[in-house]
């Protein structure tokens, strides 16, 4: 352990060793969280939000059912992809993981709406053909 490592240094630290422990269990939603918060926690604070302007500086709702509703499409979608043979669920979970990671770090809300449905993909994966046995 550096004791010379600033406090957010040392978060950061923590963040990407439990995700070495989650990745161990395919806990994706919380490893993208962490994920999430380790490019927040790397980027400089907002002090001014109200200088931002543009999109950031909307409002922003949230909701659920819609969000609900997006990432049970998108499960659909990923099953019959599955299902011809293009691609995995797994991997086309994996792409919209690593699209919520770069979008997040220009926009959090979005990262985070593509991160929960990554999120849901994977655990649609992980039930695969066993459901209704």
């Amino acid at each position: 352990m550096m004791d010379t490592a600033t406090p957010r240094a040392r978060a950061i630290a923590l963040m990407r060793e439990a995700i070495t422990f989650l990745e161990a269990t395919n806990h994706a939603q919380a490893i993208l969280h962490l994920e999430q918060a380790i490019a927040s926690a790397t980027r400089p604070p907002f002090f001014d939000l109200h200088g931002l302007g543009g999109r950031e500086a909307q409002e922003r709702t949230y909701d659920p059912a819609l969000g609900r509703a997006i990432g049970g499409a998108l499960s659909v979608i990923g099953a019959l992809l599955n299902k011809s043979g293009a691609v995995s669920i797994e991997e086309f979970a994996g792409a919209l993981r690593s699209f919520a990671v770069v979008s997040g770090e220009d926009d959090y809300h979005e990262g985070t709406y593509l991160g929960c449905w990554a999120a849901m993909l994977r655990e649609v994966a992980d039930v695969g053909p066993q459901a209704g046995t």
